[in-house]
């Protein structure tokens, strides 16, 4: 795929322009521009145009996108160092306004970069003293509106500013490689959580856990989660790991065999935020899900959008035939939660059963509706 997108890329850029691959999937263009000729924005998304038409790789169409910073010599820097770090900046705030875009480097991005640096800073020093915490979500089943799992939801208590909101530091986390680090300490910390609510007789479910595209297609990730069972004393069946339709629609062997290992161990596999991206029918089998999380989205949007009924309805019938259950996010409403069991949705999360509430306030729920 980097084979073919370079040799598109290097289709539309003139025989003056250099292009270059920088690591990952990220690359460089250097180019000089005169009075008369193209700007770089016009340039850029000239390379944004060669994108489109997807890509053809065994027999299968793939589709690619791409983030484009801009920086210019002499206005955003004297060094090619400082003009490489500042498109840099432009291309990360093109990912944060969600992709897809061309970013110019300004003033106003500076002052957003150094604001990034010193979150940065901070996160890393609370990676090295725990300063997180879980707070769990019940999920219920749809039928009986008994409580029959809960998801894991990261929050960071920084000793300055309180709560971090995860939108704003886990991005951050991702893009700068913390995130496999803070993952296996969530891990770690939801299945102690779990074993300390089996013991105490209150609550004996699934766990879910969230696990980011670095830290599953690690080669060791199945080691990593079988001693995390073993140290924790968690049985297997009781923990259930949640990945984004992107990492599902990886198409490396160690992504395939991480399914395999882990269906085999007995751990549950579920796709969150199903039917926002690009699955295909064929990777959802083969990875060999137990669950499909509607995403919250088509929830809200249930009586507002006749379209989201038959979105909905149709991912029901679609998890039925693969006989996964499916869990809905985001239920606050009778409404929306008359509709879902009658649709045959398992499942459902949502602040119309309850909202995510740390272990301590947890157990007190439970206790309370003993």
């Amino acid at each position: 795929m980097l084979k073919l997108t370079a040799e598109r890329f290097q289709k539309t850029l003139r025989d003056s322009d250099l292009l270059g691959r920088v690591g990952g999937d990220e690359f460089v263009v250097s180019i000089i521009l005169d009075s008369k000729g193209e700007t770089a924005s016009h340039i850029a998304a000239r390379l944004m145009e060669a994108l489109k038409e997807p890509f053809v790789i065994d027999n299968r169409a793939l589709s690619v996108g791409a983030s484009i910073g801009i920086s210019l010599y002499p206005d955003d820097g004297l060094t090619a160092d400082e003009v490489m770090n500042e498109a840099d900046i432009a291309m990360y705030q093109a990912k944060v306004e969600g992709g897809g875009c061309i970013r110019l480097f300004d003033q106003a991005l500076r002052e957003q970069s150094e604001q990034v640096y010193r979150l940065l800073s901070r996160l890393r020093k609370a990676i090295s003293l725990e300063q997180f915490e879980l707070h769990y979500q019940l999920q219920f089943d749809m039928q009986t509106l008994q409580p029959c799992g809960m998801e894991a939801l990261l929050r960071w208590r920084d000793v300055v500013n309180g709560l971090v909101a995860p939108d704003q530091f886990i991005p951050v986390a991702l893009e700068y490689g913390l995130m496999p680090t803070i993952g296996r300490w969530v891990i770690r910390q939801a299945c102690k959580d779990n074993m300390t609510l089996i013991e105490t007789g209150l609550l004996d479910v699934v766990v879910a856990v969230n696990i980011c595209a670095p830290l599953f297609s690690e080669a060791g990730f199945c080691a990593l989660v079988h001693q995390l069972l073993v140290s924790t004393g968690l049985p297997a069946e009781r923990l259930e790991l949640e990945i984004t339709e992107d990492v599902a629609m990886n198409s490396s062997a160690q992504v395939l065999q991480t399914s395999d290992e882990l269906h085999e161990a007995g751990i549950r596999l579920a796709m969150d935020d199903f039917g926002i991206g690009f699955s295909s029918l064929n990777r959802l089998k083969k990875l060999r899900f137990d669950k499909l999380k509607i995403d919250r989205s088509f929830v809200s949007g249930l009586f507002e959008s006749r379209s989201d009924q038959a979105i909905v309805q149709a991912i029901l019938g679609m998890a039925k035939g693969l006989s996964m259950r499916t869990v809905a996010e985001g239920v606050e409403t009778e409404e929306q939660l008359a509709f879902l069991r009658e649709a045959g949705c398992s499942q459902g999360q949502g602040f119309w059963f309850a909202r995510p509430m740390p272990l301590p306030e947890l157990i007190e729920w439970l206790r309370e509706r003993r």
